[in-house]
Formats: C-alpha cells, structure tokens, sequence
C-alpha cells in the first residue's frame, strides 16, 4: 500500500486529525496538571511564610 493511494482515500487526512485531537487533548491535560502544580507550590509558600510570621509575632510577644 502506497502512500498515495493511502492518501487519496482520505485516510490520512482522518489520521493526521485524530492524532492533533489526541495531542491537543494531552497537551490540554498536562497543562492542568501544570497549573495545580505551580497552584500548589505557591499555597505552600504562603503557608510558610505565614508560619514563619506567626511564629516571629509569638516570639516577640
């Protein structure tokens, strides 16, 4: 089966677009993943930021 026969069936095209579907998806995915990840690291900062200021305040008073 040659390429050209593959193509003028319109089978290529079909595949080429299911795997920009499948690769959008899965890009679409990892930057969620991303997003709750940069979200988390930066709750986690505040916390101990906000820790580490509670924990002055309590000192000095």
């Amino acid at each position: 089966m040659s390429i050209d026969n593959w193509d003028s069936d319109g089978e290529y095209e079909a595949a080429v677009e299911q795997g920009n579907r499948i690769a959008r998806s899965g890009m679409a995915v990892t930057a969620g993943v991303g997003c709750l990840l940069v979200a988390a690291v930066t709750v986690g900062i505040l916390l101990v930021f906000a820790f580490m200021i509670g924990g002055f305040v309590v000192a000095r008073y």
